[in-house]
């Protein structure tokens, strides 16, 4: 488990230095970093200037110790890559021939085999990455909306972005401004193939700009069951048509196998109300158990066409949000079989 915190530590290091450097430089350099978990990372600038990478997450007080471990003997020239190197330290640094780049884009490097030399440094200390109470352009109306297509849909991530906008049916500008948003707060790595990172806390992120940002402004009417028995067996057996999805307690019940009986009885439509009326037998009731919600999205089924059910993480922001106790449980379950992404 550490090692996977520490791996995942590294590649969101990595991507953050990769950033900064593209924005200090801007497009007069390409840089690409290889990761993974089998061989030491490298960074590449421009054609043939490769280095063998060796990241610090904590930040540096003193120059002695890092020369004790600096490894010398090897094919590639090394670069420290750190959060943030002050320009003192910058200087220790340069000094005993320690190339270095940080995540404010501060950095030295010299490369022996390459027609290469970088220096910038002043660069102020990075603001700490967004929190929950800070939503940067990801965790907006329309960030949430590509981020929950991302989540839900693994390979999308690695599609171009036009792929992506045609996806989510959002511009090709906003796509690029959330997965900036992302790559700057560490939850994506930009190389390829790119990958999303911290997936369950990017999770939680998105559960809870859902709750505070989309569904409090999703259309939603109340509901009762016209014949009463639907609400104790038989509500699995309705036609919900190809524009109407169960969403929160039901949809737990049949992605679990019945484990749960619903109680309360969330859907998803986009069918016009006075139709969907008469396909449920539903009487409209501001205190009743059905709740009819217009979806965030027009293809909340994308994941699975022949699915009655949003997907899961529709289902688990669903239950969490309600409140329950008992759906807190449930939420937990789905989210155990199928949402946990292991670091």
């Amino acid at each position: 488990m550490e090692k996977d915190r520490q791996r995942t530590a590294s590649k969101v290091m990595l991507t953050r230095v990769k950033t900064a450097l593209k924005t200090v430089l801007g497009k007069r350099i390409t840089i690409r970093i290889a990761a993974d978990e089998h061989r030491q990372p490298t960074l590449t600038l421009g054609m043939n200037a490769i280095f063998t990478v060796e990241v610090k997450e904590k930040g540096l007080k003193n120059v002695t110790p890092l020369l004790a471990l600096w490894p010398h003997t090897t094919a590639q020239p090394w670069v420290l890559v750190t959060a943030y190197v002050p320009d003192e330290m910058g200087r220790q640094l340069r000094q005993h021939g320690l190339c270095y780049a940080d995540t404010a884009g501060n950095a030295w490097l010299q490369h022996p085999d390459a027609d290469l030399f970088v220096l910038v440094q002043g660069q102020p200390r990075p603001r700490k990455e967004g929190t929950a109470t800070t939503a940067g352009r990801a965790f907006r109306k329309s960030g949430l909306r590509v981020l929950f297509h991302l989540l839900t849909q693994p390979d999308l991530v690695r599609q171009p972005y036009r792929t992506i906008a045609t996806s989510t049916d959002t511009p090709v500008a906003t796509v690029g401004q959330v997965m900036l948003d992302l790559i700057q707060q560490g939850f994506l790595l930009d190389e390829e193939p790119r990958q999303l990172l911290r997936r369950d806390e990017l999770t939680q992120r998105w559960v809870a700009g859902y709750g505070d940002t989309l569904r409090p402004h999703l259309l939603s009417q109340r509901y009762r069951w016209l014949d009463a028995d639907q609400a104790t067996g038989g509500w699995q057996n309705q036609p919900l048509g190809a524009v109407t999805l169960w969403g929160g307690e039901p949809a737990a019940t049949l992605l679990l196998d019945g484990f749960l009986v619903p109680e309360f009885f969330t859907l998803y439509s986009t069918a016009t109300r006075p139709a969907l009326m008469r396909q449920l037998r539903l009487v409209p009731d501001p205190t009743g158990s059905v709740e009819v919600l217009a979806p965030f999205d027009q293809r909340l089924n994308f994941h699975n066409p022949t699915s009655p059910c949003v997907p899961p993480l529709l289902v688990y922001a669903d239950l969490l949000l309600s409140g329950d106790a008992r759906n807190r449980e449930v939420a937990q379950k789905i989210y155990a079989r199928y949402l946990h992404h292991p670091a």
